[in-house]
């Protein structure tokens, strides 16, 4: 794994985010910001079909790292239970805040180039940014 921050698979989903873009309908959503980047951003999350599974989505303005991270997050988490939402993304935000070892879990493999934000302090808060407000918003909800 490469151990340059900007990576072509975060460049690529900086460029085109999935998932991006403010849905018709919506069952909870979150504001993320982050005074130390300028990043801001709304999740919003779907709960229209339970047994589909939520679907995430984001907008607003953030810099490359928060970007592709939401964009990562929401292409991952997906088609998920709400329970599975939560729990990865506590344990993202664990591993990239405390160093830990990432789950061999399909699911989070996909996350392997954001590890690279560890050796760059100032952005690990860019990177979980919207993990973060994932699981506040379900939290409440």
């Amino acid at each position: 794994m490469s151990n340059t921050l900007y990576q072509e698979v975060l460049l690529a989903h900086n460029r085109e985010p999935h998932h991006f873009g403010k849905p018709e309908n919506y069952c909870c959503s979150g504001k993320a910001y982050n005074p130390n980047c300028g990043d801001d951003l709304m999740v919003y999350i779907q709960c229209d079909e339970p047994s589909q599974g939520l679907n995430l989505h984001f907008d607003g303005e953030a810099c490359a790292v928060a970007t592709a991270s939401a964009s990562l997050m929401s292409e991952v988490l997906s088609g998920k239970t709400k329970q599975e939402v939560i729990k990865a993304c506590q344990h993202f935000v664990e591993v990239i805040e405390n160093n830990k070892a990432l789950d061999d879990d399909a699911l989070l493999t996909k996350l392997k180039p954001l590890l690279t934000v560890r050796d760059y302090p100032g952005r690990i808060g860019c990177a979980t940014l919207a993990w973060r407000s994932v699981i506040k918003a379900l939290n409440e909800s």
